[in-house]
């Protein structure tokens, strides 16, 4: 697996880290002191640091890889995240979201297959 490409994937996962970061840090919002529960909100700060250096390796990635082929490879978060987020959340895994997951790996597969060896 070549370094673009693991890098990529490292933005992915840390994409997906920092949406569940966020989710928790969103939960812990309090509105009637809303500024104060922003700046000292840890996991909210920490799913924003996540989406910086997600960001530095999707940058990194990009230098080498096709753009056709690195932003359809950000959907594996939405895999990741559906199982991340009924364990840590426990949010339903309905048959309609299997089937979405089925037709985004279906899509990925006929893009990667694409590269050249």
């Amino acid at each position: 697996m070549s370094l673009p490409f693991l890098a990529l994937i490292g933005a992915v996962l840390l994409s997906t880290s920092g949406q569940i970061l966020l989710k928790k840090g969103a939960m812990l919002i309090d509105p009637d002191r809303l500024i104060m529960t922003l700046v000292t909100n840890t996991p909210l700060i920490g799913g924003l640091g996540c989406y910086l250096f997600s960001t530095a390796l999707y940058v990194t990635a990009l230098r080498k890889l096709d753009l056709s082929i690195a932003y359809p490879s950000t959907a594996l978060s939405y895999v990741i995240l559906i199982g991340a987020s009924s364990l840590l959340y426990g949010e339903a895994i309905t048959w309609q979201k299997i089937i979405g997951l089925a037709m985004v790996l279906g899509g990925l597969a006929m893009i990667w297959s694409q590269q050249p060896a």
